[in-house]
C-alpha cells in the first residue's frame, strides 16, 4: 500500500495516520530491540528531567536514562519539552540508556503534523529499514546505505580549513562546505583519532559531521555499549585546582587550591599537558565512595580550566587560525584546533578584515556546565601572508615569520647560501642584511635570525646578526624560537610540533605556558629546546601575543630604548616612543625591513597592556611618512 503524502492527512484520516504511526513506532523498535550496541533515534523531547539533565528522558515516546556518562551536547539550542534532539543509546529494551544527546535543528525532525520517531535508516531493496550500525574502527566503510559512521587515524586532509580531500584510516572521504567539524577532543590533525559521518552513495564518500576523538577510541577495541568514550564515571567526581604543594615523588600528599589530598600507588599520574609543578593546572579524580581524599587520578590540564574550581566557570582566549565557521555566524566555529559555539549574544568584530578561513582571530570564550566552549567574542587580527609574499607591502609576512637566537652551526664564505642555526635551517640571498656589531660570524657564534616562510615552506633569513642575548633562554645550552604552530599533537601536548615548519619534540617533562591566550594551531610561541640525539627537545612552550595583535597601536617617534631591564632572566627593555613607556621583550618583533629602528626614526607601534598596568610591545615598525596631514579638533 502507498504511504499517505502529508496533503492526505485530514480529519477524515486522523484514524489511518494513528494506525500507519503505531505500525512505524513498532517497526523503529522491532530495530532497536533486535539491536544489542548502540543505536541512535531523532524526535522531539516529550518530556525531562527537571533541574538536571540526568534521569528520566521520553523522546517521541521512547524511554531513556541518561547518566554521568552521557555526553549532552546543546550547540543546536538548549534542551526544553518539544525541542528536536538526536539521542545515541544501547540496550535490548526500554528504557534504552542514552549515550548521548543533542540538540538539533527544528528541521532535522520529522515534518509531518503529528511528529514521529526517527532513525537513520539504510534502504533496501524490499524498502525494510534498517538501523544504522556502526563500522568496526579502521574498517572499510561499506559501499551501500546512506548514512554510516568510522572510526579511524586521519592519514591526510586539505591543506587550509576543512573543506576538501580528508583520508581516514584508509579510505578517501569528501567533505563539502556544509560539513560539520567538531574538536572537542584535540585538533582535527594528522595522526588524530576521529569519527566519521558520511553518506555511502556518493564517490568519494562524502562527509556529514567529522569529530575528533580520544585516542583509545581508534586502538582497534570495540567499545562498550553504554559508554562515553573519555566520561567521567558514575562513582567519581572531578575537581580543576592549581597544585600548591606535591610530594617530590608524586605519591603522598598533595594540597591543590587549599586542599589536601593523597595519592597513593594506585594513583594514576597523566602528563600530557606538561610536567607536574607548583602552580600547574590539573584535574583530580576522586571517588566518591571510601577515602574521597585519595585521588583515582590527577592529569595536568590546560591554564583556562583554572579559572575558577570547576570546569563550569572557566574562561580564556584564544589567538589561532580560522579553520571553519557557519555562514549565518550562529553554530560551531573552529579556531586553533578547538570549536567554539557562536550565538545570537555573540560579538563578532572585522576591524582587521573580514572573517574568512586561514585568517587568524581572537576568541574570548567561556565554559558553561556541559563544558562546551561558548565564545563571547571573536575578532578579527590579520589575514596571514603565507605565500612567500608581503601581500599588502607593510614589511610584514603576518603570520608567516619569525626571530630566532641561536648559534651559527654552519654558513657559506660569501654568506650567501645555505645556513644552518642550532640546528634550524635558513637560506640568505643579496637582500638578506648581515651585521657583525658583536663579533665576527663563525661557527659557535651566537647569532639572531629574523626570517619568513617563503611559498615552499622554506625558511628565508632577512636579517642574521651577531649578538650577546640569547632570548631569554634558561641555559647556554638552550635556544629560543619565536614563531607560529602550524602542528600540534592529536591528544595533548606531549608529542611532535612544528613550528614555522620546524619540527620540536615535547616530552611529559616539557613545560607548557598560557599566560598570552591558549596553545593552538597559529598561535604565536616562544619555543626553548636543546639539540638531543639530532632532534629539537622541548623544554618550555610559552604563548604571546602574535606581532600586530594588540589591542593599542601608536605611530610616533622612538625618544630613547634600552633603559632599565625588566628582568634580569629576560632581556626585556623599555623604549620610549613618543613620551610613552613600552616593554620590548625577546617576543616582540622589530621590524627595520621598510625603514630604520633608531633614535629619532619614526614607528608603528602595536601593544597590548599588561596585568600590571605596562605597555607590551608586539611589534615595533618602521616606517617612513610620506606627508603628514593636520585635522581640526572637534570638541564636545
Amino acid at each position: 500500500m502507498e504511504a499517505p503524502t502529508q496533503q492526505n492527512w485530514t480529519v477524515h484520516t486522523i484514524v489511518l495516520s494513528i494506525i500507519i504511526s503505531t505500525l512505524c513506532t513498532l517497526l523503529i523498535w522491532s530495530g532497536l530491540i533486535a539491536r544489542a550496541s548502540e543505536a541512535n533515534l531523532t524526535g522531539h523531547i516529550d518530556s525531562m528531567p527537571s533541574g538536571t539533565l540526568e534521569g528520566s528522558w521520553v523522546v517521541e515516546g521512547v524511554n531513556f536514562i541518561a547518566n554521568s556518562n552521557t555526553d549532552f551536547r546543546q550547540d543546536k539550542g538548549s534542551f526544553a519539552v518539544g525541542v528536536c534532539v538526536e539521542v545515541e543509546y544501547a540496550g535490548s529494551s526500554q528504557p534504552y540508556t542514552a549515550t548521548k544527546i543533542a540538540s538539533k535543528n527544528a528541521d532535522d525532525c520529522s515534518v509531518s503534523s503529528t511528529p514521529t520517531a526517527s532513525v537513520t535508516t539504510t534502504e533496501t531493496p524490499s524498502g525494510t529499514p534498517s538501523v544504522t550500525t556502526t563500522v568496526t574502527p579502521n574498517s572499510t566503510p561499506s559501499p551501500s546505505g546512506s548514512e554510516q559512521e568510522a572510526y579511524g587515524r586521519i592519514e591526510s586532509m586539505p591543506g587550509s580549513g576543512f573543506v576538501g580531500t580528508w583520508v581516514i584510516a584508509g579510505v578517501t572521504y569528501q567533505a563539502p562546505s556544509n560539513a560539520e567539524f567538531k574538536q572537542r577532543n584535540g585538533p582535527l590533525v594528522v595522526g588524530a583519532c576521529a569519527k566519521v559521518h558520511y553518506f555511502t552513495n556518493t564517490s568519494p564518500l562524502t562527509i556529514r559531521e567529522l569529530e575528533s576523538r580520544s585516542a583509545s577510541d581508534c586502538n582497534g577495541a570495540s567499545q562498550t555499549p553504554g559508554a562515553t568514550p573519555g566520561s567521567t564515571p558514575e562513582d567519581e567526581t572531578e575537581i580543576y585546582g592549581r597544585v600548591e604543594s606535591m610530594p617530590s615523588g608524586l605519591v603522598g600528599n598533595w594540597v591543590i587550591n587549599g586542599v589536601a589530598y593523597n595519592a597513593d600507588s594506585s594513583t594514576e599520574f597523566k602528563q600530557e599537558h606538561g610536567s607536574f609543578a607548583m602552580g600547574i593546572c590539573v584535574k583530580v579524580h576522586l571517588p566518591t565512595t571510601g577515602s574521597s581524599a585519595t585521588m583515582r587520578e590527577i592529569e595536568t590540564e590546560q591554564e583556562y580550566h583554572c579559572g575558577g574550581s570547576d570546569g563550569g566557570s572557566a574562561e580564556g582566549e584564544l589567538y589561532g587560525r580560522l579553520q571553519s565557521f557557519p555562514a549565518n555566524r550562529i553554530g560551531d566555529w573552529n579556531i586553533g584546533g578547538m570549536t567554539f559555539v557562536a550565538s545570537s549574544s555573540t560579538g563578532f568584530k572585522e576591524r582587521n578584515g573580514a572573517f574568512a578561513v586561514g585568517v587568524t582571530v581572537k576568541v574570548h570564550f567561556t565554559v558553561d556546565s556541559n563544558g562546551v566552549h561558548q565564545a563571547r567574542e571573536i575578532e578579527t587580527k590579520f589575514a596571514n601572508d603565507d605565500d612567500g609574499s608581503d601581500d599588502d607591502g607593510n614589511g610584514s609576512h603576518e603570520g608567516a615569520e619569525g626571530h630566532a637566537y641561536g648559534i651559527i652551526d654552519s654558513f657559506p664564505a660569501d654568506l650567501k647560501g645555505a645556513w644552518s642555526v642550532s640546528g634550524i635551517p635558513y637560506s640568505t640571498s643579496d637582500s638578506t642584511t648581515f651585521s657583525q656589531s658583536d663579533g665576527s660570524f663563525a661557527v659557535g657564534v651566537q647569532v639572531k635570525v629574523e626570517y619568513y616562510l617563503d611559498s615552499n615552506k622554506n625558511r628565508v633569513a632577512r636579517k642574521i646578526e651577531s649578538t650577546n642575548d640569547n632570548g631569554g633562554a634558561s641555559s647556554a645550552t638552550h635556544y629560543k624560537v619565536f614563531g607560529y604552530v602550524n602542528q600540534m599533537p592529536a591528544n595533548g601536548f606531549v608529542g611532535t610540533w612544528m613550528a614555522d615548519n620546524n619540527a620540536f619534540v615535547a616530552d611529559s617533562s616539557a613545560q607548557f605556558k598560557e599566560n598570552n591566550g591558549l596553545l593552538g594551531l597559529g598561535a604565536y610561541v616562544a619555543i626553548e629546546y636543546s639539540i638531543q640525539d639530532g632532534h629539537n627537545q622541548v623544554h618550555e612552550i610559552e604563548t604571546h601575543v602574535p606581532p600586530g595583535a594588540g589591542a593599542n597601536s601608536l605611530i610616533g617617534q622612538i625618544d630613547d630604548k634600552g633603559g632599565a631591564l625588566v628582568s634580569a632572566k629576560v632581556s626585556a627593555a623599555v623604549w620610549n616612543i613618543s613620551g610613552r613607556n613600552y616593554t620590548v621583550t625577546p617576543a616582540t618583533n622589530l621590524n627595520d625591513a621598510l625603514s630604520g629602528l633608531g633614535v629619532g626614526e619614526t614607528v608603528w607601534v602595536n601593544s597590548y597592556t599588561a596585568p600590571d598596568g605596562s605597555e607590551v610591545a608586539t611589534l615595533i615598525r618602521g616606517i617612513t611618512l610620506v606627508e603628514t596631514i593636520y585635522l581640526p579638533t572637534i570638541m564636545q
